[in-house]
């Protein structure tokens, strides 16, 4: 149970990493970065799917996020408020990843993976794309 937890925990967190990271650096900054940048050409690749990317991380940690709230508000009510504060915590007020710090790197190596999953997922996803929130990108 405390490992279903863990895990719940992680795809979260994972998903709204992830979905910052992203948006705070424009894609044509990402293609601009990979001419000299390993890390940047890899990170590239998957931010190139921008709303099917946004749609592919909303979908998953929206689930990730009502289940572990869920079944933590079944098992005990402060754990659904420790729960409800750090995802507000996390989705609201936390600052962006820097995609040359730490963040950055776990994504760039999984970024091969998650391009392959986007390319096989896209035609699906992208037709999803519309009801997902548009992304508050920089620019």
């Amino acid at each position: 149970m405390k490992l279903v937890y863990i895990l719940l925990a992680v795809g979260l967190l994972k998903c709204v990493l992830l979905y910052k990271l992203y948006n705070s650096v424009p894609v044509a900054e990402f293609k601009r970065l990979a001419k000299t940048n390993k890390r940047a050409a890899s990170l590239y690749k998957v931010a190139n799917y921008e709303a099917a990317l946004d749609a592919l991380l909303w979908i998953a940690g929206t689930a990730c996020g009502v289940t572990i709230f869920i079944w933590s508000a079944r098992s005990s009510w402060p754990l659904a408020a420790a729960i409800g504060v750090l995802s507000a915590y996390l989705i609201v007020w936390m600052p962006a990843p820097r995609w040359d710090g730490p963040i950055g790197a776990i994504a760039a190596f999984a970024a091969k993976y998650y391009a392959s999953v986007l390319s096989f997922l896209n035609p699906v996803l992208s037709r999803l794309a519309g009801w997902v929130p548009p992304a508050s990108r920089v620019h």
